[in-house]
């Protein structure tokens, strides 16, 4: 029997299990596999990423790119991208593991990456022109800080996006210039990530893992292309200590299982908020969503979800404000008369 070299706790820590109670897990668990209803991608569980790892970090690619193309379409665009490069990578350096491809082609995407980090600053650049002479020192001072670093930096002075839109964000809290400080912020917000870059992840992940110094190996890049399209359970009505009473109740009712791309994208923002800066997520993802859940009950699939379709179709419609509203007619199984009673 093949041995699986995955530690089973690192899918469970990200798969935001932890804050949302049993109803979430069991969610999480029942619904696994089906499609987001934020992006539409039929979303992988933690059994897939365990098949995925069932082959020693050093080995050679040829034998894991084959077991990674069976979820390529169930990758999200830069990780599918980056599996497609390592499969024409493969094909000349068979014997090379995951990580010795990415360090075949680190330095040429060291030098895409800064070019566009670049490209961020200039734009950022453009809006800081506007600004008073006073204003536009004190974001100069940051800019060109930041251009050092991603044109002269070393391993242990190098540029990081995070740290860059911690100091952008430092310097458009004291703008007079409302407009333009938000401006340059979201602009800021757009500076390259593993998350949306391929040369951005290629980078880091050649790289040593900052928070344990080691070498990060194949299974590392196996996890970051999949962890993405992860099933995970989403708060409609957020759950954070920074929202208002605490937020949204740990409950089926205030519960979607949506990939973790997208979990991640919203964070606390509030829902009518998210759907409105994205329309393009959720519309006829978000009723394929709730169909396929209706089929399942309907073939007496799902024992215990059955008021959900309901429950959930009125969540999302309050708190989308009407945006989003749901049908549900094809359900033939009965709802709970308290629940068919409650306010829409």
């Amino acid at each position: 029997m093949s041995k699986n070299y995955l530690d089973s706790s690192a899918i469970d820590v990200v798969s935001f299990s932890g804050g949302t109670g049993a109803d979430g897990k069991r969610m999480r668990k029942r619904l696994a596999g089906i499609h987001c209803p934020c992006c539409g991608i039929k979303m992988l569980t933690p059994a897939d990423i365990k098949k995925a790892l069932i082959l020693p970090p050093d080995s050679p690619s040829k034998e894991v790119i084959p077991v990674l193309k069976k979820y390529s379409n169930q990758l999200h665009e830069v990780e599918k991208s980056t599996l497609q490069l390592l499969e024409v990578l493969s094909n000349k350096y068979p014997e090379k593991n995951l990580r010795e491809l990415f360090d075949a082609v680190r330095s040429e995407n060291l030098i895409s990456l800064y070019k566009d980090e670049l490209k961020i600053i200039d734009r950022i650049k453009a809006v800081g022109s506007f600004l008073s002479e006073e204003s536009k020192k004190k974001l100069d001072a940051t800019l060109i800080s930041a251009e050092d670093l991603i044109i002269n930096g070393n391993y242990d002075s190098t540029f990081k996006r995070r740290a860059f839109i911690g100091k952008i964000g430092d310097v458009v809290y004291t703008l007079c210039e409302k407009d333009a400080a938000d401006t340059i912020f979201e602009i800021a917000h757009e500076m390259p990530r593993a998350g949306n870059n391929r040369s951005a992840f290629i980078v880091k992940f050649s790289e040593k893992n900052p928070a344990t110094g080691l070498e990060r190996n194949s299974h590392d890049i196996i996890k970051a292309m999949m962890m993405p399209s992860l099933g995970t359970v989403e708060h409609v009505r957020a759950k954070s200590p920074l929202v208002k009473n605490g937020g949204g109740s740990n409950e089926m009712h205030n519960y979607i299982v949506e990939c973790s791309r997208d979990n991640n994208m919203r964070d606390c923002m509030p829902f009518r908020e998210f759907v409105k800066k994205h329309p393009q997520f959720y519309g006829e993802n978000i009723q394929r969503y709730i169909d396929a859940i209706i089929e399942k009950l309907n073939h007496g699939e799902l024992k215990g979800f059955e008021n959900y379709p309901l429950q959930i179709s009125r969540t999302l419609r309050r708190q989308s404000k009407g945006k989003i509203k749901l049908d549900i007619s094809a359900l033939n199984i009965p709802c709970n008369e308290n629940i068919q009673k409650m306010p829409k």
